[in-house]
């Protein structure tokens, strides 16, 4: 290959990259301020509570773009969203991206669950990163990761009060409802039987089929969704990556979050919520 050829290709692969990230921007715009309220204030919590920098701090970065990228792709920010076998529950009609009225009310969850739990199956995807429950019922390394983040809510479950629950799964950035309310819903998950005490491997389809299981499931997976965010974290060093891999959604608002959690760790109390599209 020639010089000029070499560079020919240089100027097409750079004008690629600069429409690639143009458009991302122009998404980034329509993503819900509820949703990115949500990842964004995860990924400021993660990074202080690791005390990350350098490589480390991006890396957590581009993990929260990808995230949001996800969630927009399998959820469009829906914390109550269902999937059963490709075919979607209806959406929350409160549930309003295009007008910012975007958060819904937990009630949504008991609705949903009521209408599809009947017909799901171990298979089904819960909430705003559509994750199901057969994505806990084996021994790989994304199992584990899953298994320990459900036992590890339903400890705190039991040992936090309302608003303290609240805060760890972030609940009040995607519903209506205030601290306390959503609370006393979260800390009723602390007894459902999510049968964490049974041995997993190929024959425990059976567990994850029983209504109450995967209701237990559902709830959590629904009305926690900071945990979800957490599992992807878990799995995309766990599996190095490769978890990432499957999913062909774009990362989304990179630039924003990184101004956002810049902004976070200048300020004294790390808090950069309330502004959620002002630069978007």
């Amino acid at each position: 290959m020639n010089k000029v050829s070499r560079l020919i290709l240089a100027g097409v692969f750079l004008l690629s990259t600069l429409v690639a990230r143009s458009a991302n921007a122009r998404i980034c715009e329509y993503v819900p301020d509820s949703s990115y309220t949500l990842v964004r204030d995860h990924l400021i919590r993660t990074v202080k509570e690791k005390n990350l920098r350098g490589y480390a701090m991006q890396s957590q970065l581009n993990i929260a773009a990808k995230s949001l990228g996800m969630m927009m792709a399998e959820s469009g920010g829906d914390p109550t969203k269902i999937t059963i076998h490709g075919r979607e529950s209806d959406r929350t009609p409160d549930y309003d991206y295009k007008n910012r009225n975007d958060k819904v009310s937990i009630g949504a969850v008991e609705k949903h669950l009521k209408e599809y739990l009947g017909r799901s199956r171990y298979s089904t995807n819960f909430g705003i990163l559509q994750k199901s429950p057969d994505t806990v019922i084996y021994n790989g390394d994304s199992h584990k990761a899953g298994r320990e983040r459900m036992s590890t809510f339903q400890k705190l479950a039991k040992a936090k009060s309302s608003e303290e629950l609240t805060e760890y799964c972030l609940a009040d950035r995607v519903y209506k409802e205030n601290a306390t309310q959503i609370g006393a819903q979260l800390k009723k998950l602390a007894a459902c039987n999510f049968r964490l005490d049974v041995k997993f491997g190929k024959k425990s389809t059976k567990v994850i089929e029983n209504s109450a299981t995967r209701s237990c499931f559902a709830k959590i997976a629904m009305l926690c969704p900071a945990i979800q965010l957490d599992w992807i974290g878990d799995l995309s060093v766990k599996e190095r990556g490769n978890y990432f891999g499957t999913k062909n959604a774009s990362p989304l608002c990179s630039k924003t979050l990184k101004g956002d959690l810049e902004n976070a760790l200048k300020a004294k109390d790390g808090n950069a919520r309330g502004n959620a599209h002002n630069d978007r």
